[in-house]
């Protein structure tokens, strides 16, 4: 139990608790062997007064005030469990499944309601009504479905043909007191004719209210999970959209300023084309040192023929490519 927490009963019931405690009433036992061994009534007197401050202290103990709660809450719903059990057996299965989807969406109400990291006071439950709403239609279930089985118990086609039968006996009767007893019959069976049509005008009119309490739950919970409009929100995005106005051009700006130019400058072009082309001519110079003669080899490399109108960087790297030729080929040979 928190600091901030009430008992959720007064002392006697705490202290009721306490003195029936199993374990008190062991010590309590004790006593008879207590004084079968000690003879003495000042030791029983302050085993009496120790055991009677104890049982005071103890039930003034948060911790244990707390146990005896968690105790007779653990009561009361396995007692609301069997009743809820006996009352939906006496409710249609569509009822039942019905009733189950509202309770989905009275939680749900709930839970939007509830203050962050509380509980829903009992007070704002009982302002929304919808324990009382599920509560009323479980009810209302119960009486149409005892209505329902009442009205089936009795066959309305029956009850026309005794009406027709009964008409014409009390018409057309031997004797007059036959005839008395057929008229008495006779305003019995169109009483219950009567009764059964009004029964059965109650029965719609009791699914309607039934789908009636349905509906104002389902709007409940439309109310409670539709959107709602924040002015932090609205003042934000009106911020932002004034920003973005009076800021469009230092944005426009901003954005040329730090555009890329991706076309090259000429010289970088050039010098990269130069060191290329060294670079050709020192590979091609390296092959050309490591490459082993051939034995048994007619293979002759000749300068490749130079190309009308070449740079020396073309020649180069006409004469790399004439050499790794000639070089494959000397190998297949050799092999």
């Amino acid at each position: 139990m928190s600091v901030h927490e009430q008992p959720r009963h007064n002392g006697a019931f705490y202290l009721r608790h306490a003195v029936t405690h199993p374990i008190h009433v062991l010590v309590v036992l004790c006593l008879p062997f207590t004084l079968f061994f000690v003879w003495s009534l000042s030791a029983v007197a302050a085993f009496v007064l120790t055991e009677i401050a104890l049982v005071c202290i103890v039930s003034r103990v948060p911790g244990f005030q707390r146990w005896v709660d968690e105790k007779v809450r653990a009561i009361e719903a396995a007692a609301a469990a069997r009743t809820r059990t006996q009352l939906l057996m006496r409710i249609t299965d569509a009822h039942r499944a019905e009733l189950q989807r509202l309770e989905v969406l009275a939680d749900a109400i709930r839970e939007r309601l509830m203050p962050a990291g509380g509980e829903m006071s009992r007070n704002m439950e009982d302002c929304l009504g919808t324990g009382r709403l599920l509560a009323t239609y479980v009810g209302g279930a119960i009486a149409y479905c005892a209505g329902k089985t009442c009205l089936m118990a009795t066959d309305r086609k029956a009850i026309d043909n005794d009406i027709n039968s009964l008409a014409q006996t009390a018409t057309q009767g031997r004797t007059e007191s036959i005839r008395m007893v057929a008229m008495q019959r006779l305003r019995i069976a169109r009483m219950r004719a009567s009764r059964w049509d009004c029964s059965y005008d109650d029965l719609e009119v009791m699914q309607e209210q039934l789908a009636l309490i349905a509906d104002l739950v389902r709007l409940m919970y439309e109310h409670s999970a539709a959107p709602v409009q924040s002015a932090l929100l609205r003042e934000e995005v009106d911020r932002a959209l004034a920003s973005v106005k009076d800021g469009e051009r230092t944005v426009r700006e901003l954005v040329e300023l730090l555009a890329v130019n991706d076309a090259p400058e000429p010289r970088v072009l050039e010098m990269g084309r130069r060191a290329l082309a060294a670079m050709a001519e020192q590979a091609a110079r390296l092959t050309t040192a490591q490459i082993p003669p051939a034995p048994h080899s007619r293979v002759r490399v000749v300068p490749a023929p130079p190309l009308p109108g070449a740079t020396r960087g073309e020649t180069i790297e006409r004469t790399a490519e004439w050499v790794e030729a000639a070089c494959a080929a000397g190998a297949l040979r050799a092999q």
